[in-house]
């Protein structure tokens, strides 16, 4: 916009000289036309004064020759005065043609240099654009791969989801395993395993649901499982307990329903004091594989341990039942003799009171 007013201020600034060097050729075309005129009338008056001079003859010489002087200073001056505004129209002619030439070259500069930014303008325009272009399909290709990370990302939650419900359910599993190798055993279920899960939901999520309420601790399985087990207990407490391969397990969760899995005790009426939540109520922030991995593995060591116990038990019932047999025998032994010495007690009974009554015979 600036380029644009400067050049139209130079086209003004060339018609205004144009016009004022069109009005001095004006002025310099009526200027030589006086002083040719001036010249004609000279030279008429030249040839006129030289006629008058033949014709009246040396009488009349001395006037005229006065006048002619007269006229001849008069035309001298015009004529000097003409030469002066001639040279002055001149000087004022050419200073206009050499203002006339820098404004044409300041023009055509002015035009070059406008041209040159316009040039380098339209460039800068291009360039531009073509980064706007690349920009906008960067953002486009960024676009498709946002849509892609989050489409990966959903896939990725919704495996790790299945992968933690698939922990949970296994952690539940080896749980109940636990506590049928414990029942089997007649051993107390380990109490550890729920204060290291109590503490890492500490540590992972900053805070539990509450301190009193322990279903923030249990799967949703296993809260849906105690509540119905309370139910069970609140409406027949005499009802017999399952009947399922793993039915110990459920039955120690059943009879004693104020326990955990890993035999915690939990508090009851909390449970059947209000329904058991959904899911995504129980697990609000999911549970991080590491901590299910190091519950998992905390629960395989325990029940390593119970399953080695169970299989010395075994042992020691089969050395049992080896010896059953050797056993028997010596019962046997033990029996018949523990019969002779019950014989002879009664024997060794009936003399000594064979010998009191001989002793009170012989003192009467």
């Amino acid at each position: 916009a600036v380029l644009l007013a400067n050049l139209q201020d130079s086209q003004t600034q060339l018609q205004h000289t144009q016009g004022a060097l069109t009005e001095q050729h004006r002025r310099v075309h009526r200027l030589t036309e006086r002083f040719n005129a001036m010249k004609r009338l000279y030279s008429d008056k030249e040839l006129d004064t030289e006629e008058s001079e033949k014709s009246d003859g040396p009488i009349n010489g001395c006037c005229d020759y006065e006048a002619d002087i007269n006229g001849m200073e008069l035309l001298e001056c015009k004529y000097r005065v003409a030469v002066t505004e001639v040279i002055d129209l001149k000087a004022e002619l050419k200073a206009l043609k050499e203002k006339y030439n820098q404004s044409v070259e300041n023009q055509s500069e002015e035009s070059n240099q406008s041209e040159g930014k316009v040039q380098a303008l339209e460039e800068q325009v291009k360039r531009l654009e073509k980064t706007c272009r690349e920009g906008r399909d960067r953002v486009s290709s960024l676009e498709v791969e946002l849509r892609c990370a989050s489409v990966m990302a959903s896939e990725s939650n919704s495996m790790l989801n299945t992968a933690q419900d698939e922990l949970v359910t296994f952690s539940e599993e080896l749980a109940q395993l636990y506590h049928h190798v414990c029942l089997c055993n007649n051993e107390t279920p380990n109490r550890v395993m729920l204060d290291y899960y109590r503490q890492s939901r500490v540590t992972r999520s900053g805070s539990l649901k509450g301190p009193e309420d322990p279903r923030a601790l249990l799967s949703p399985r296993l809260a849906r499982r105690i509540a119905a087990a309370n139910s069970d207990v609140s409406k027949s407490p005499q009802d017999s307990p399952s009947k399922e391969p793993l039915g110990d397990g459920t039955k120690g969760e059943g009879g004693s329903p104020n326990k955990t899995p890993f035999g915690s005790p939990i508090n009851g009426s909390s449970l059947s004091s209000s329904p058991v939540p959904e899911t995504g109520d129980l697990r609000r922030e999911p549970m991080n594989i590491y901590n299910l991995n190091a519950i998992i593995r905390d629960q395989i060591k325990h029940l390593q341990k119970a399953v080695d116990r169970s299989l010395q038990l075994s042992r020691q019932r089969a050395a049992a039942r080896e010896l059953a047999p050797i056993l028997d025998k010596d019962k046997e032994v033990c029996m018949e003799e523990i019969l002779k010495l019950k014989s002879l007690l009664s024997t060794k009974r009936e003399q000594i009171a064979t010998l009191r009554l001989v002793l009170k015979a012989n003192k009467q």
